[in-house]
């Protein structure tokens, strides 16, 4: 074989894998006590295990169209959560976020634990019953002269469409209640009850219904008509960034991992679990750069030709469902472009003179090269 001056690109497949497994999910299960997806029971998702007792309400169709994937209640129905200690704020911030869907006018809860008026300790989101149609987060501090705090919504929510409804109470802080993703213009300072022990275990926590405090202790009152879906109660103050999230009802895909290869970075991930997902979107150096759209499983890859050898650049991804909500973004990934490297293979060769070749057994076959 004669040999002359070649030049030989190589790369480093699979190499320079820069990023970590990444769980997206991590940010909605801190501080999660009860969840409840209603995917066929009332079962707590939580890992808790704080499972429902169902009382008249049945299985219905969610905002998807899934049927038997949420809770339709009549007016008279409700689900009973039982009287657990980890429901119980104590000292601790509280949030709780449920989707509902309804048209009544009437005063409802959505969620209760407590309160229910006067200055019983506790906490719920509901219909409140002014005929506006608004939703209300209620806090109740209990004792020492501490009447319940109420914060309304600015518009109403009982238009018959699905809306997320998200009470946060931070002890040390204010009172935020979110329709869908957007923070209602009101706050309530509540500072001044931070130290009171919000123990409202008198009564069970509930969904649909809330047990009195006052007129008839421990009766039901406030039934909600309509549907409710994907309850959680968080024992920490959820952020906006937690609520869109909420919103999106959509997790950043997981496991976001990515690599350099010839002439390209590639990323890959995992939405095996992921229904009415409809496409990916891609963030290069914190800006938008593209998105993959979503047929199947095979999906779940993307290739970065537009690089420069030698440059680092920083990866990370949401989804966007059928309805185009999207998710937060993940957690970032840098990915360093793999440097051309040249190899002159004639490097330890005879030097010859210019227009001469010089032939030898050089690679010991026994012929000439």
């Amino acid at each position: 074989m004669r040999k002359g001056l070649l030049y030989i690109l190589f790369s480093l497949c699979f190499s320079q894998l820069f990023c970590a497994t990444i769980s997206s999910k991590a940010d909605l299960d801190s501080a999660l006590v009860a969840y409840y997806p209603f995917t066929g029971s009332a079962d707590d998702a939580s890992g808790n295990l704080i499972n429902g007792t169902v009382n008249g309400a049945v299985l219905a169709t969610d905002r998807y169209n899934s049927q038997d994937n949420a809770y339709s209640f009549n007016g008279s129905s409700w689900i009973d959560l039982g009287d657990n200690e980890l429901l119980n704020p104590h000292l601790s911030d509280v949030s709780v976020s449920a989707w509902i869907k309804t048209s009544s006018y009437t005063g409802a809860r959505i969620y209760s634990k407590g309160t229910s008026g006067g200055e019983q300790p506790g906490y719920d989101i509901m219909i409140y019953p002014d005929w506006t149609g608004r939703s209300a987060l209620i806090y109740g501090p209990g004792g020492g002269g501490f009447t319940e705090k109420q914060l309304y919504t600015n518009s109403r929510v009982n238009d018959g469409k699905w809306h997320l409804i998200t009470g946060v109470i931070t002890r040390s802080g204010t009172m935020k209640i979110y329709v869908d993703k957007v923070l209602q213009s009101s706050q309530i300072n509540i500072s001044s009850t931070a130290g009171n022990d919000i123990a409202a275990d008198t009564f069970n926590a509930t969904i649909g219904v809330s047990y009195c405090y006052v007129g008839t202790p421990g009766s039901l009152n406030e039934y909600f008509n309509g549907t409710i879906d994907e309850v959680r109660v968080f024992m920490r103050s959820l952020t906006q960034d937690d609520v869109n999230q909420l919103y999106a009802n959509y997790l950043p895909p997981a496991n976001l991992t990515g690599r350099a290869e010839e002439g390209c970075n590639i990323l890959s991930w995992d939405t095996s679990e992921y229904a009415n997902l409809q496409k990916i979107k891609v963030y290069r150096n914190s800006v938008f750069y593209d998105e993959v759209t979503v047929d199947g499983a095979e999906d779940s890859l993307y290739t970065n030709k537009n690089v420069v050898p030698g440059i680092t650049y920083s990866y990370s991804i949401s989804s966007v469902d059928i309805y185009n909500n999207e998710s937060i973004q993940t957690p970032s990934v840098n990915v360093t472009a793999i440097d051309i490297t040249f190899t002159d293979i004639n490097a330890g060769l005879p030097n010859v003179g210019a227009g001469t070749v010089a032939w030898g057994d050089y690679d010991n076959d026994g012929d000439l090269d």
